[in-house]
């Protein structure tokens, strides 16, 4: 190619990962395309996908004509990121980032998948995860659900879970009935990698649990309400001094029911599920609820008797956390072994048969397909429900300015 440097070279548009090199690659689509020449050879002996692809029968592989240029397209493939990979395997170290972002590790995590080239990130993987540790970084970033991706591509099950228990309490619902990440996000399933996770449908997917958590959060209103109606004259659930008195019992309850109630009211929560809250997530219901409970009234005379306190310690003890499945937990050791992570999973191993689901469901409360025998239902099911440090960055594309 008329380029005597042995480092990596730029001839106008065509960036050489080896002089010598017998392979152009044309990564990415329509003005967006760059060529890299490359060795044929280190890129089969680094990817078994690209050894059947150049090797094989297929439209890439070498031209039978001596003097055909032997070039493969590569149009969904992003060229930032694949450039990454291949200064990893053409030996090109110096050039390879110490620090890479939450977008430029999903592309490049994407790559090593559908190539099957995950162990080539080994001497990086720990170093560039190390941002994203969910014990010092707070998950809610705009675009933090690549961070699912990425862990579950190089095995990092601490973050898988953390990200996937943020993702359970935080997704939200659109107008089409489709799950969000976040009220600025993109519909997840129009992602196909995190289509891919299988996390998202089913009767374990987010869409289910969100379901399911909503509807056990107001289920321990629903509950509370018909214990302040019942009347039973042998029960003395008040105990205030001297007026231990079923009479008592009768008024406090009368007292706290329409408090409880004239709170939901102004809420927006009687007597159905309002339109406006149909729509958002298992956090946002949460922090509702607790504002139905801060707009209880106490009474002078029955002070200890509010049920605000109680309904509060029972909306947290809906479980935020998520449950993974053998599979899921077997995958990610396997992807660690490969990127040279350490094995996090201190959890016994579980017939498949003894986990019911992806995500842990709080005991005693109801499916989303039933009520409770004998518990009206005061809170509807929504209609149409669905059941990414300063960085060392490589001089083959320097930042943008």
């Amino acid at each position: 190619m008329g380029v005597q440097d042995k480092t990596i070279a730029q001839v106008g548009p065509i960036i050489h990962f080896d002089v010598d090199g017998d392979l152009r690659l044309d990564v990415g689509e329509d003005d967006k395309v760059q060529r890299f020449i490359v060795c044929s050879k280190t890129l089969s002996r680094a990817s078994k996908v690209f050894k059947a692809m150049l090797y094989g029968n297929f439209v890439e592989s070498k031209p039978d004509n001596p003097g055909q240029e032997w070039a493969v397209e590569l149009p969904e493939d992003d060229p930032k990121s694949l450039a990454t990979i291949l200064c990893i395997i053409h030996s090109k170290f110096s050039k390879v980032p110490n620090v890479v972002t939450r977008d430029e590790l999903y592309g490049i995590t994407v790559l090593t998948d559908k190539y099957d080239m995950t162990e080539i990130l080994r001497p990086w993987a720990t170093e560039w995860l190390k941002p994203y540790n969910p014990d010092t970084r707070p998950l809610g970033q705009n675009g933090d659900e690549a961070l699912l991706w990425i862990a579950w591509e190089l095995g990092y099950t601490k973050l898988f879970e953390r990200a996937l228990s943020h993702l359970q309490e935080n997704c939200i619902v659109n107008l089409h009935g489709k799950l969000l990440a976040n009220h600025n996000s993109t519909p997840l399933e129009d992602n196909d990698h995190i289509k891919a996770l299988g996390i998202l449908d089913g009767n374990t997917g987010l869409a289910a649990r969100r379901i399911d958590r909503i509807q056990s959060l107001s289920f321990c209103v629903q509950s509370r309400i018909n214990d302040l109606a019942r009347i039973d004259q042998n029960v003395r659930e008040c105990s205030v001094g001297l007026f231990s008195t079923p009479s008592h019992t009768d008024r406090c309850k009368t007292w706290y029911l329409g408090s409880l109630m004239r709170s939901l009211v102004n809420n927006g929560y009687y007597p159905v599920l309002a339109a406006s809250n149909k729509n958002c997530s298992v956090q946002e219901t949460r922090t509702k609820l607790a504002v139905v409970c801060d707009g209880i009234l106490a009474s002078d005379f029955y002070t200890t008797c509010s049920p605000a306190i109680s309904l509060k310690v029972s909306f947290d003890g809906i479980c935020r956390n998520v449950e993974l499945t053998d599979s899921q937990r077997k995958h990610l050791q396997q992807q660690a072994a490969k990127a040279g992570l350490p094995i996090q999973d201190s959890k016994p191993s579980q017939p498949l048969s003894e986990i019911p689901s992806l995500f842990s469901r709080p005991a005693g409360a109801p499916s989303s397909s039933s009520n409770p025998a004998g518990v009206p239902s005061l809170f509807s099911r929504p209609a149409g429900a669905p059941t990414f440090a300063q960085p060392h960055t490589s001089t083959l594309f320097p930042p943008q300015r």
